[in-house]
């Protein structure tokens, strides 16, 4: 279909533009890792990362993403202090990190254009990230962190997502990372629009605007206010598990299941009202049991009751 070779010549212009491999000759006893589409009238060319062998073609995996504590801080801080928030995605984010490793893949069908005479014997050497990639992750927040430090930020040391800039004669600007999400607060307009300028210089970006939809949750402010809701959240949750039309739940447990745990989790749940109900589940993720799921449900019909 057309709509699908677009998306396939699109998705590969841009791993050409970004030089993400040259094509070389396999060597001698190289790991070949292979290679992946997701299509969905658009095309991701993703590397197959469980060929990947732990101490050849990867090290480190880790990244961290900013936590809830911080996030909900700077909620009440950009309120507190009058800060406005502003919100940028950065495009293809994984495809900028810098591999410290040689990694080879198998070519892709590559059209007419991309290719070299005689070029089926051979195959990529990658010379950027690649979505799929054990290390993607890690070596994305990496660059991110090289990048801003570099431009002046300073890292915080409770939240190694969390950055600092105070450029004299202009408000201070605070910035923080949930993978390819970038969320900045500050009072000044003029200091927004010369950091993006600048950001944008390094890394392809939309956004901008102030945020409206982070994390999958939504962000409706007003002067004196600031409102959190995650309803279109729960919806999709309930559509996902067809409870649409279920009928709500007044409680986030069923009763034996918080009989099983709640001295251990009191402190947990008098914070949050789902607190222990999600701890509880979580127990059961690599194992899944229909009791579990029957639990699963009964959470998300709680919280169609409460979704508002």
């Amino acid at each position: 279909m057309k709509q699908w070779q677009e998306a396939i010549q699109k998705e590969l212009n841009l791993h050409q533009e970004n030089n993400t491999w040259t094509i070389v000759n396999a060597p001698n006893n190289a790991n070949i890792i292979g290679y992946g589409t997701i299509d969905k009238y658009k095309a991701r060319l993703v590397a197959q990362g469980y060929t990947q062998v732990h101490g050849i073609n990867y090290e480190e995996t880790f990244a961290p993403v900013v936590k809830m504590a911080t996030f909900r801080m700077l909620m009440i801080m950009s309120l507190q202090y009058d800060m406005k928030i502003y919100q940028l995605d950065v495009i293809t984010a994984y495809l900028n990190g810098e591999l410290d490793v040689d990694l080879y893949m198998r070519q892709p069908p590559l059209p007419a254009s991309m290719t070299q005479l005689g070029s089926q014997s051979l195959v990529c050497k990658l010379n950027k990230s690649l979505y799929g990639l054990k290390q993607a992750g890690c070596t994305w927040y990496q660059k991110a962190n090289s990048t801003l430090t570099n431009i002046g930020f300073k890292q915080s040391n409770y939240d190694s997502t969390l950055y600092y800039i105070k450029n004299k004669g202009e408000p201070p600007l605070i910035l923080t990372l949930y993978v390819d999400d970038v969320l900045i607060f500050t009072k000044h307009k003029p200091t927004v629009d010369k950091f993006i300028s600048t950001l944008q210089s390094k890394f392809k970006m939309t956004g901008g605007d102030p945020v409206l939809f982070i994390l999958g949750i939504q962000v409706t402010s007003t002067p004196t206010s600031l409102h959190l809701s995650q309803t279109s959240h729960i919806q999709c949750l309930l559509s996902q598990f067809g409870l649409d039309n279920a009928n709500i739940m007044h409680t986030p447990t069923i009763a034996s299941d918080i009989a099983n745990g709640v001295a251990l989790n009191a402190k947990d749940h008098s914070i949050y009202h789902i607190a222990f109900a999600v701890n509880h589940l979580s127990h059961y993720l690599t194992s899944p049991t229909d009791k579990a799921m029957t639990a699963v449900k009964h959470l998300l019909r709680y919280l169609k009751g409460t979704a508002d």
